[in-house]
């Protein structure tokens, strides 16, 4: 059987599912319309389909940025003036970003941006190593990599599992890992 994990973005992940390249994907896709996550584009996407969209877990995202810019960040308005990451496209976080920026009449074309980082993970570690100043990231890896975090919105991150594949093995599985002490603490 083929296994295999792509880490490209929530839009990514559905395109993906939809063409049958998989059994589940994870997606924090903000709908501002509704204010809420994930619901609408699902049902627009998979409209009579066998799947489901399960709850996983919430999470506090905001500015990620080195100690030294405390005081200097403050809020969105703040990316202006400093060297943002960006995400890819397809990532549910760099959508958000792009909406807030909207939201607070901030040209993006304007900002001074680093190349995208295709991971959460890659775009702390930019923030970290100097590469960039800010990104919109989660507080997790703010503080695994010890960094300072402004919250800007709490974010649902949830499945979407075929339904036929909820009660088999590789399913089953993984939901038995993740209630595991060492997927908690991680």
């Amino acid at each position: 059987m083929d296994q295999r994990m792509w880490i490209d973005g929530s839009m990514d992940g559905i395109g993906r599912f939809a063409d049958g390249d998989g059994i589940a994907t994870g997606l924090h896709v903000y709908e501002p319309d509704t204010e809420t996550w994930n619901i609408e584009t699902v049902k627009t996407a998979f409209r009579n389909k066998p799947v489901v969209l399960s709850q996983w877990i919430w999470r506090e995202r905001g500015l990620i940025f080195r100690p030294e810019l405390d005081g200097k960040v403050t809020g969105i308005e703040s990316v202006a003036d400093l060297k943002l990451v960006p995400r890819q496209a397809e990532a549910g976080s760099q959508r958000l970003l792009e909406y807030i920026l909207k939201e607070h009449k901030i040209d993006q074309a304007a900002l001074d941006m680093t190349p995208v980082a295709r991971t959460e993970t890659d775009a702390a570690l930019a923030v970290s190593d100097g590469s960039g100043d800010v990104t919109l990231g989660l507080k997790s890896l703010a503080k695994q990599y010890r960094l300072t975090f402004v919250p800007v919105m709490r974010e649902r991150f949830d499945l979407l599992v075929d339904r036929r594949a909820w009660f088999d093995e590789p399913m089953q599985r993984f939901f038995a890992f993740c209630a595991t002490d060492t997927f908690k603490k991680r």
